[in-house]
């Protein structure tokens, strides 16, 4: 009999044994796991930041664009209301301003074409007055 509690005392150890050593890689398992969820998640979290980085471009660039748009945008405006204030005298424009006032001549060509006020010199002892943006000689009613 007392071999055979002796044999079960042993088997118990065993089993204990068994139960310590079946704990210990129970708790390795949970440490790979975790460490294998970390890694998961800083790959998600440089994935995201790249994705942050991107879309950090893009805002950017249009930002960038609606800065343009408004530049251009005022630029029409502006264009707009310098079209509404001229007069047109033949060969050259004047511009009516808001105070009443008369502001002018200026280059027929230039504005229609480059969309630019050029401001003409005042005649020369012959009646002509030559545009220093595009050249072009206006006077007594004819364009050469």
């Amino acid at each position: 009999m007392l071999a055979e509690a002796m044999a079960a005392i042993s088997s118990a150890k065993a089993a204990l044994d068994l139960a310590k050593t079946m704990t210990s890689v129970a708790g390795e398992l949970g440490k790979v796991d975790l460490k294998l969820k970390a890694a998961e998640l800083t790959q998600k979290i440089t994935e995201l930041t790249q994705q942050v980085t991107e879309l950090a471009l893009v805002n950017s660039d249009l930002q960038q664009q609606i800065i343009e748009g408004k530049q251009a945008f005022t630029k029409l405006e502006d264009r707009l209301k310098v079209r509404d204030e001229l007069i047109c005298n033949g060969l050259d424009y004047s511009r009516k301003k808001s105070d009443g006032t008369i502001d002018g001549p200026f280059c027929t060509r230039c504005y229609d074409v480059d969309g630019i006020l050029v401001r003409l010199p005042g005649d020369n002892s012959f009646g002509q007055m030559k545009c220093p943006q595009c050249h072009i000689l206006k006077f007594k009613g004819v364009t050469k």
